[in-house]
């Protein structure tokens, strides 16, 4: 059985075979070397993923460095990424590093759904379906599972390109934003990913997949081991919860009922209760939702 450190090594020369120097254009820059790209970072693996009898991989839709060239990349210093040995397993190097961390009960893993507690509860609610048993506290459920983005690069903004670029500045007529470009509408650049999410499945060879619904499929069929099953869900964020939970205009409105969180297990309660920037009442239609979608994979 393959190690934990024989899935990262494996990974991060898979990682460097695949990179292209400057490839693709659109994304994200270095700051001290701006001809250079932040390079895409390998999933966190957990140390007992390998040894799990039910192997989960989940995928977040897209890494956010907008704060990046601003330099107030949460709780490290704004050059870090410009490290490739730190940025290239920068999940894993954030979750083992977190001494600057000030709310424990929800670790810092470069990967803000998660340390949002949104989607790390949705995680841990599905994994105890699928594995049958209590997940433990977050910092060592996380040493269970593997997760990253299923976009590996994320796309340079207007404000990005202008800090690095003065000519580029100079010419630019449009508003130099400093918010994240979203992968929702522009599926054309997922493309740029698929080589390295290729390699995580292949390497960790999941049972479980759990992605954003807006990814594709077929692809993933085509990689995935036989019996392994994919899960999509609807991204967890506070619009997504919004739109999920009942209200005058959307088109849930009688689906999913509210889940007494009575029910939840102890440490799935306490990420719930830690959630940030969703509403906590909203929130429970989507332990409901996420039921039904459980159930639409058992009749697959």
């Amino acid at each position: 059985m393959c190690t934990h450190a024989d899935l990262e090594n494996h990974l991060l020369n898979a990682y460097e075979q695949i990179r292209k120097p400057g490839m693709p254009k659109w994304a994200v820059h270095k700051r001290n070397t701006p001809n250079e790209l932040v390079i895409p970072t390998i999933p966190f693996i957990g140390k007992h993923y390998a040894e799990q009898p039910v192997k989960i991989l989940v995928y977040a839709s897209a890494e956010n460095l907008s704060g990046y060239w601003k330099g107030n990349d949460r709780y490290w210093p704004g050059d870090w990424l410009d490290c490739d040995e730190l940025a290239q397993n920068r999940h894993r190097w954030c979750f083992d590093n977190e001494s600057m961390q000030v709310d424990c009960k929800l670790p810092y893993v470069h990967l803000g759904p998660l340390e949002d507690g949104g989607l790390l509860a949705a995680v841990m609610f599905l994994s105890a379906k699928l594995r049958g048993c209590e997940p433990p506290v977050p910092r060592a459920f996380y040493e269970t599972i593997a997760f990253g983005n299923y976009c590996k690069f994320s796309i340079e903004t207007e404000y990005q390109h202008a800090k690095r670029d003065p000519q580029y500045a100079a010419a630019s007529q449009t508003k130099a934003s400093v918010h994240n470009i979203d992968y929702a509408s522009k599926s054309d650049y997922i493309e740029a990913s698929k080589a390295y999410v290729r390699a995580d499945i292949e390497t960790l060879q999941p049972d479980y997949i759990i992605v954003p619904s807006m990814n594709d499929g077929a692809f993933l069929d085509s990689i995935k081991k036989k019996d392994a099953k994919i899960i999509r869900i609807h991204q967890i964020n506070a619009a997504v919860v919004n739109n999920i939970a009942p209200n005058k205009r959307n088109r849930y409105c009688s689906k999913y009922p509210s889940y007494d969180p009575t029910l939840l297990p102890t440490e799935i309660q306490t990420v719930y209760n830690s959630i940030k920037r969703i509403n906590h009442q909203n929130y429970l239609y989507v332990f409901s939702y996420l039921e039904e979608v459980l159930n639409r994979a058992a009749c697959r």
